[in-house]
């Protein structure tokens, strides 16, 4: 994982104040495979109950999380009770590592 302890607790912590104490990110794509190079940030954050408005918390989360951690580019996806799953989700959900 190429995610240092800092970067780790950075995200935790934006997840837990934008999408509530429950919920949780996993860390998928590329930034699993300590032998690439660069690539974005992808995270699934998974609520366990609704989101209201999923477009606004996934631009909130992804912006904290750039910030917090220097401007790398943070992709977010949402998985809530409400939310319409789609491949990607799955797969994240299959392969990520929870952080």
């Amino acid at each position: 994982m190429r995610l240092n302890q800092y970067q780790r607790q950075e995200i935790c912590q934006a997840v837990r104040e934008l999408a509530g104490a429950q919920a949780h990110a996993r860390l998928f794509g590329s930034r699993l495979n300590d032998q690439a190079r660069g690539g974005d940030i992808d995270l699934l954050v998974e609520v366990p109950g609704e989101v209201g408005n999923e477009v606004e918390l996934t631009s909130r989360l992804a912006g904290c999380i750039s910030h917090r951690l220097g401007g790398p580019k943070v992709d977010v996806l949402i998985a809530a009770k409400n939310s319409r799953l789609a491949p990607v989700h799955q797969a994240s959900q299959c392969n990520g590592v929870i952080l």
